[in-house]
Protein backbone atom coordinates (compact mmCIF):
# COMPACT_ATOMS: atom_id res chain seq x y z
CA UNK A 1 0.00 0.00 0.00
CA UNK A 2 1.41 3.38 -1.01
CA UNK A 3 0.19 6.38 0.98
CA UNK A 4 0.99 10.04 0.38
CA UNK A 5 -0.23 13.37 1.68
CA UNK A 6 0.26 16.51 -0.41
CA UNK A 7 -0.47 20.07 0.68
CA UNK A 8 -1.25 22.64 -2.00
CA UNK A 9 -2.26 26.27 -1.98
CA UNK A 10 -1.48 28.91 0.59
CA UNK A 11 -0.25 32.39 -0.26
CA UNK A 12 2.44 31.10 -2.64
CA UNK A 13 0.29 28.38 -4.19
CA UNK A 14 2.98 25.75 -3.64
CA UNK A 15 2.62 21.98 -3.70
CA UNK A 16 4.50 19.98 -1.06
CA UNK A 17 4.52 16.29 -0.17
CA UNK A 18 4.17 16.25 3.61
CA UNK A 19 4.65 12.50 4.05
CA UNK A 20 4.73 9.32 2.00
CA UNK A 21 5.36 5.64 2.63
CA UNK A 22 5.05 2.24 1.03
CA UNK A 23 3.91 -0.36 3.55
CA UNK A 24 5.80 -3.07 1.62
CA UNK A 25 9.08 -1.25 2.34
CA UNK A 26 8.81 0.28 5.81
CA UNK A 27 9.07 -1.45 9.20
CA UNK A 28 6.39 -4.15 9.49
CA UNK A 29 5.00 -2.82 12.80
CA UNK A 30 4.63 0.68 11.34
CA UNK A 31 3.07 -0.77 8.18
CA UNK A 32 0.47 -2.68 10.20
CA UNK A 33 -0.38 0.47 12.18
CA UNK A 34 -0.90 2.51 8.99
CA UNK A 35 -2.96 -0.22 7.36
CA UNK A 36 -5.12 -0.51 10.49
CA UNK A 37 -5.87 3.23 10.48
CA UNK A 38 -6.79 3.08 6.78
CA UNK A 39 -9.15 0.15 7.43
CA UNK A 40 -10.73 1.73 10.54
CA UNK A 41 -11.57 4.95 8.71
CA UNK A 42 -12.89 3.00 5.69
CA UNK A 43 -10.72 5.21 3.52
CA UNK A 44 -11.82 3.74 0.19
CA UNK A 45 -15.45 4.53 1.05
CA UNK A 46 -14.83 8.18 1.91
CA UNK A 47 -16.05 10.90 -0.47
CA UNK A 48 -13.49 12.78 -2.57
CA UNK A 49 -13.81 15.85 -0.30
CA UNK A 50 -14.55 15.81 3.44
CA UNK A 51 -15.45 18.62 5.80
CA UNK A 52 -16.40 22.17 5.08
CA UNK A 53 -14.94 24.02 2.14
CA UNK A 54 -14.24 27.50 3.46
CA UNK A 55 -13.94 30.26 0.90
CA UNK A 56 -10.53 31.80 0.28
CA UNK A 57 -8.00 31.78 -2.51
CA UNK A 58 -5.07 31.33 -0.13
CA UNK A 59 -6.37 28.27 1.74
CA UNK A 60 -4.26 25.17 1.99
CA UNK A 61 -5.71 21.94 0.62
CA UNK A 62 -4.58 18.52 1.79
CA UNK A 63 -4.88 15.49 -0.49
CA UNK A 64 -4.44 11.98 0.87
CA UNK A 65 -3.87 9.38 -1.85
CA UNK A 66 -3.69 5.65 -1.26
CA UNK A 67 -2.85 2.97 -3.80
CA UNK A 68 -3.61 -0.57 -2.70
CA UNK A 69 -3.33 -3.12 -5.46
CA UNK A 70 -5.97 -2.21 -8.04
CA UNK A 71 -7.58 0.40 -5.79
CA UNK A 72 -6.57 4.06 -5.86
CA UNK A 73 -8.45 6.77 -4.00
CA UNK A 74 -7.79 10.41 -3.11
CA UNK A 75 -9.56 12.33 -0.35
CA UNK A 76 -9.11 16.08 0.09
CA UNK A 77 -9.81 18.43 2.98
CA UNK A 78 -9.12 22.09 3.67
CA UNK A 79 -9.95 22.41 7.36
CA UNK A 80 -7.76 20.12 9.49
CA UNK A 81 -9.89 21.05 12.53
CA UNK A 82 -13.16 19.80 11.01
CA UNK A 83 -14.42 16.66 12.77
CA UNK A 84 -14.74 14.86 9.42
CA UNK A 85 -11.03 15.42 8.73
CA UNK A 86 -9.84 14.05 12.11
CA UNK A 87 -9.08 10.50 10.87
CA UNK A 88 -7.14 11.92 7.92
CA UNK A 89 -5.14 14.22 10.19
CA UNK A 90 -4.40 11.24 12.46
CA UNK A 91 -3.24 9.26 9.42
CA UNK A 92 -0.97 12.14 8.37
CA UNK A 93 0.57 12.33 11.85
CA UNK A 94 1.25 8.59 11.89
CA UNK A 95 2.57 8.65 8.32
CA UNK A 96 4.90 11.56 9.13
CA UNK A 97 6.28 9.68 12.12
CA UNK A 98 7.16 6.57 10.08
CA UNK A 99 8.40 8.34 6.96
CA UNK A 100 10.82 10.68 8.73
Amino acid sequence: MQISVVRTGGFAGLSETLAAADTDVIDRKAARALEAVVREMRFFSLPAVVGRSPIGADLERYEVTINDGQRRHTVAYTDPHAPEAEPLVRLLELLASVSS
